[in-house]
């Protein structure tokens, strides 16, 4: 089996708290901006459960969301894991009371044979009157040690295609890929240090962020 840590680089695009790990201590940052918006992430993850907050900022409105998570391992080749969020969202400056609602996520990561690997992704979105829901499943072939490929199934608004399609270099300080979904292009680069990494992404297209991930493990984690 591959080491966990990989795979927050293997599935680039996927939100770091929703990926499966086993570490023992892990502190993770990320910095996402859009045309006139941005978000800051703080999670930490411990070996069975996590805790995140979010905030993002689209002015005048404004969004914190607070999650909570636990993993666990179903054998030796799954590991599941289940979400829980509050999001508070509300417009500075306006008179109307701040809006709350709820969020739940189960996620899949399963290695079935050494060279494949597959990860699902189910979200819910809930308010008094309205629902919503998200989805994501990812297949990756390792060709070798260094070479990965990815395709995959997520359906975003504004993006005809949900077809993705994805092409990864890894070395042990280093990760370089290329993911296409429709008419979006993303390139990155992961740095890879004893106790720290740091992701930078950039994509073409406006519904997907340009993003900076810095993660951080104490010197004894595993």
């Amino acid at each position: 089996m591959h080491p966990l840590l990989p795979y927050l680089f293997y599935l680039f695009q996927v939100p770091s708290f929703y990926v499966p790990r086993s570490e023992s201590a892990i502190l993770d940052y990320t910095a996402q901006v859009w045309p006139g918006a941005q978000e800051h992430q703080i999670h930490f993850f411990a070996p069975h459960w996590g805790l995140g907050l979010e905030v993002a900022q689209l002015d005048p409105y404004e969004r914190r969301t607070f999650r909570a998570r636990g993993t666990s391992q179903l054998h030796e080749h799954a590991r599941v894991q289940a979400t829980l969020g509050l999001i508070h969202e509300r417009l500075r400056g306006v008179s109307p009371a701040p809006t709350w609602r709820g969020e739940a996520s189960l996620s899949l990561l399963l290695e079935p044979q050494p060279q494949w690997a597959t990860f699902a992704w189910l979200q819910s979105q809930w308010n008094p009157g309205n629902a919503g829901i998200a989805w994501e499943v990812r297949q990756l072939y390792f060709i070798d040690s260094q070479w990965i490929l990815t395709a995959g199934w997520r359906p975003l608004p504004g993006n005809p295609s949900p077809l993705l399609v994805g092409l990864q270099f890894h070395h042990e300080a280093l990760d370089a890929y290329v993911l296409n979904q429709g008419n979006s292009f993303t390139l990155g680069l992961a740095l890879h240090r004893s106790n720290y990494s740091l992701l930078l992404s950039l994509a073409t297209q406006p519904l997907l962020p340009t993003q900076s991930t810095l993660l951080w493990r104490p010197a004894l984690s595993s």
